[in-house]
């Protein structure tokens, strides 16, 4: 690290001195019992995240550094900082969509859902296009901080059900609003906000829970929506996690005390949330059509049946060499490993999850104490709970444990298509709930055990002596954790010495040792990483972005057709260069490719795939003049000169050199003669693409008389191809004109979808795969307009079912709030 960026730090200790001195004045109300939380509470909890933001992001806020990552954590400045600022683009000149053109050969609003419906982007949205795009990084890490603000606050709300005392609170909300989960994958974006629509869930379910209210049913059922209707891949998750946490609360909550009032109990939830899942699918049903048909996720999986899946996965465990890791992992995220891979000596993949790296591994760190804690609330359930209570925390603690160490719930969270531990967010609530109980019943009320603390201390100190023999590149985390688990040992000698009463020094010490280790986790874990800088971050301010935003404006100059009529090929930069610069391209990189364009890529331009699909990298094997001109490539952008066939140097701007092709290109090609994929899957690539200078290559299902066109005999092609005058007239409609003297195929260049429908002449017509990834239509002798327009296949059903979803929690919540007022419905 380069220290000398991080001399803010120094007065950001004053700071801390000066919010210490807080705590400790304060110290007689906030550890007063307190059944509501109190305005020192608030105003101290919020002072406390916001000091450990300014801590952790301080460089980001300043410019410094720019909110993004060149290491592991690539998938932000590679996808989506490009997405942002094309969305961005979108937004201020109303182009937005349901396909989105600049999106490598164009995608579906439903392989990006995610990105756009984060709630979050409410803020980074209006921030970055006030501020401008140049600041872009500026606006997302402020959201970063509003989401761990969000977490802190709902939190501290869902702690009231269960701590009696502020302090305990605010303890238990810092460490939670700091958990690895959204200090990792809140460097995601929108990832991280998963952790937020679970913590709301979880404070809704409370609220009803706790009384049956008007505005609570429908908090609920807007809780829920919101969190399908953000992420249906991350809302699944969350939908999961409240299940397990409104069957496991209910019995204690609602004092239930058999199988009728447990089950009364249960459908008051049921229902709104119920409500909720119709209302977003307004999203869901497009969005999981989408997946099924056209995503290479799930299409082209060769998965085994599920339920083989599943008991495949309920019988696999993890080797025992990840336990050692998993243990560190529980203290901080960054003992390890900040950013560097997993060696397989350390961290060995298997079979089922090869993506053993700091990311994709759960995702814990809950500070230095918490095995002290958690030992801590585990003597005090055993001793001191009740029956129902002692089952109910075993139920907990299992789910967890299977969490970590057993595959079936990592991957039924993820549907069972793999092993993914992106739903760790579930492990923070527990564990953060436990570890309050424990810090309140044990260190405020003064029952700490002694032998039991001397195990946590022992366990504690053996995991960071493990971590530090084995760190990669997280020493400095090593030592400081070792330095505050000394301090620890030392205040709780002390006040197990002075039991007459608490030492309201020795305990807020203890506090801030135990939180300042949480928030020192997340500052390694940010900073000791490849952060983009200004001169590399898109659109802040990269000199070769000013030579190419200089060759796009002349291009669209120069070409009278408009650039709705062509695609750039660039040759250099990043994959989605399209997106951030706002042109029609090639290349991308996008982990949701359409699977018909996979088939593209693999069937006639392997050479353009690095690796795996998600990446669509054309510029690694640039010489296929014929595939270029069929995917409508007028112009090759390129930092240095580059020779291809039928494309001729044009104009220099700086480093970056411009081709134009020769003679006409275009979106849309007429192709005359045709040929079945059944009859040319011997062939090579190679041979495939010299088919396609004249032939199109159509799917075995297009209609009858147009498989094997312009064949005069045996295997001649007689037919030709012609580029027709395309214009994309929107973001989700393209049309051409054409004349052709024989039955033809006109293919158009957009990536072939379920979505997309055809009129020749104003009369609906039929799409089919042509040249294994685009939309092609059958044309009669003549001459013809052709359009096509997308639509997200079941649009219309989930409009419909979202409607009888709202209708269905207008009629229940009247007649709940009637039976209320009967007095027939217990309000607790």
């Amino acid at each position: 690290m380069n220290w000398p960026l991080y001399y803010y730090l120094g007065p950001m200790c004053l700071i801390a001195f000066a919010l210490f001195s807080l705590y400790v004045h304060f110290f007689e109300s906030i550890t007063a019992p307190s059944v509501r939380r109190t305005a020192t509470e608030v105003i101290l909890l919020v002072a406390t995240i916001a000091l450990g933001f300014l801590v952790v992001y301080f460089n980001f806020l300043d410019g410094t550094s720019y909110f993004a990552y060149r290491d592991m954590g690539s998938d932000t400045v590679d996808q989506y900082v490009p997405y942002y600022l094309d969305l961005m683009r979108k937004i201020s000149t109303r182009s937005l969509g349901t396909w989105n053109m600049n999106y490598g050969l164009g995608a579906s609003f439903m392989s990006y859902q995610s990105w756009t419906l984060d709630p979050f982007c409410l803020v980074i949205v209006p921030l970055a296009l006030l501020l401008g795009q140049q600041h872009l990084s500026l606006a997302l890490v402020i959201a970063q901080g509003v989401k761990m603000l969000l977490c802190g606050l709902l939190f501290d709300h869902v702690l009231t059900f269960y701590c009696s005392r502020p302090l305990s609170r605010i303890v238990g909300a810092v460490l939670y609003a700091f958990c690895g989960f959204l200090m990792l994958w809140g460097q995601h974006y929108w990832i991280g906000a998963s952790i937020v629509m679970a913590t709301l869930m979880m404070l809704m379910l409370e609220l009803l829970m706790q009384r049956w209210s008007m505005p609570r049913f429908w908090g609920l059922a807007v809780a829920s929506a919101v969190s399908i209707i953000m992420s249906t891949y991350s809302g699944f998750a969350v939908m999961l996690f409240s299940l397990a946490y409104a069957l496991l609360r209910i019995p204690v909550a609602t004092d239930s005390t058999g199988i009728r009032s447990y089950l009364s109990g249960f459908w008051r939830l049921a229902l709104p949330v119920a409500c909720g899942v119709l209302i977003s699918c307004v999203t869901l049903v497009p969005y999981g059509t989408a997946m099924i048909q056209e995503s290479s996720r799930v299409v082209s999986s060769g998965q085994a049946p599920l339920s083989e899946r599943m008991l495949d996965y309920a019988k696999a465990f993890v080797p025992l060499r990840w336990l050692p890791y998993l243990v560190s992992r529980l203290l901080g995220n960054g003992l390890v490993s900040v950013c560097a891979e997993l060696p397989q000596y350390l961290v060995p993949a298997t079979e089922a999850f090869r993506q053993t790296n700091v990311y994709e591994m759960t995702q814990m760190g809950f500070s230095v104490a918490a095995i002290i804690l958690l030992l801590q609330f585990a003597w005090w359930e055993l001793t001191e709970a009740d029956r129902r209570e002692k089952i109910l925390v075993a139920i907990a603690s299992a789910l967890c444990i299977c969490y970590c160490v057993n595959y079936f719930l990592p991957a039924l969270s993820n549907v069972f298509s793999a092993v993914r531990y992106r739903a760790s967010f579930a492990l923070a609530a527990p564990i953060c709930i436990a570890m309050a109980v424990a810090w309140e019943r044990c260190f405020l009320e003064r029952r700490l055990n002694i032998p039991v603390f001397v195990a946590g201390a022992a366990l504690t100190a053996a995991t960071l002596a493990w971590s530090l023999l084995h760190t990669l590149d997280g020493r400095l985390i090593c030592l400081y954790f070792s330095l505050a688990l000394l301090i620890l040992v030392v205040l709780s000698v002390i006040m197990a010495r002075n039991r007459e009463g608490r030492c309201k020094l020795v305990v807020v010490l203890f506090a801030a040792a135990m939180l300042s280790s949480s928030i020192v986790d997340g500052f390694f874990i940010t900073n000791s990483r490849v952060w983009c800088t200004k001169s590399d971050f898109p659109k802040a301010d990269a000199s070769y972005e000013s030579d190419m935003s200089a060759a796009l404006k002349f291009i669209e100059s120069q070409d009278e057709e408009g650039s709705g009529t062509y695609r750039i090929s660039i040759a250099m930069g990043d994959l989605n260069a399209a997106l951030t610069q706002g042109f029609m391209g090639i290349d991308s990189y996008n982990s949701t490719i359409n699977s018909n364009l996979e088939l593209f890529y693999k069937e006639l331009w392997p050479g353009a795939i690095r690796k795996i699909s998600a990446y669509q990298a054309t510029r690694d094997d640039m010489i296929h003049p014929t595939l270029q001109r069929m995917l409508g490539v007028r112009y090759i952008a390129s930092r240095g000169d580059i020779r291809i066939d039928g494309y001729e140097p044009l104009a220099s701007f700086g480093s970056i050199r411009v081709l134009k092709a020769q003679g006409q290109t275009s979106l849309a090609t007429v192709f005359e003669s045709t040929t079945s994929e059944s009859s040319v899957q011997s062939q090579t690539p190679q041979e495939r693409e010299g088919l396609v200078q004249s032939s199109a290559i159509v799917s075995d299902n297009a209609p009858k008389g147009f498989q094997n066109l312009g064949r005069a005999s045996g295997d001649a092609i007689t037919g030709t191809s012609t580029p027709a005058k395309a214009h994309v007239d929107s973001q989700t409609s393209v049309s051409c004109c054409t004349s052709t003297d024989s039955k033809a195929v006109c293919m158009f260049a957009i990536p072939y979808a379920k979505g997309w429908s055809a009129k020749v002449d104003g009369t609906q017509a039929p799409t089919f795969r042509t040249n294994y990834g685009f939309i092609g239509v059958a044309l009669q002798p003549g001459s013809h307009k052709v359009s096509i327009a997308y639509r997200p296949l079941g649009t219309d059903i989930g409009f419909a079912i979202s409607t009888s979803g709202l209708v269905l929690g207008l009629i229940a919540s009247i007649a709940m709030l009637r039976r209320q007022k009967a007095g027939g419905l217990q309000v607790r």
